[in-house]
């Protein structure tokens, strides 16, 4: 996926109009936690910054491998992933700076970008020869 930013200030201006790739942000959690996104408690859990989140659903899985360790079944713990929507993460070129990017806080316009498909035809004689 591709986005454009647009409306950003201080730093980040320089990337007003700049197509950057993303990625969508996911974490894995175990099946028998039935992690309901739709939960008013989970949309709340949500709202907190990304390293809140992650060390959350860390806590989360951390205690279910070891409730699964001690159970004695046989295999590999069952998960899924969980994609949160409402969370991306930038895929920076080569020579940007995170440094920028840790005084961000909220701002600015995220524009989805379609990628362009390259398309080549015969030429319209050729064509008619056939």
């Amino acid at each position: 996926d591709s986005l454009a930013l647009d409306d950003m200030r201080g730093d980040l201006a320089q990337y007003n109009g700049k197509k950057l790739k993303v990625r969508r942000f996911g974490v894995l959690s175990p099946v028998e936690s039935k992690v309901d996104l739709n939960d008013a408690g989970t949309k709340e859990l949500l709202k907190l910054s990304t390293k809140e989140v992650v060390a959350n659903f860390s806590k989360q899985y951390d205690y279910e491998t070891k409730e699964f360790a001690s159970s004695g079944k046989e295999g590999k713990m069952k998960t899924r992933e969980l994609n949160l929507f409402s969370r991306l993460c930038l895929d920076l070129e080569e020579g940007d700076s995170l440094e920028l990017w840790k005084s961000y806080r909220s701002g600015g316009l995220v524009n989805t970008v379609k990628n362009t498909i390259e398309k080549e035809y015969s030429p319209f004689e050729k064509a008619l020869t056939y």
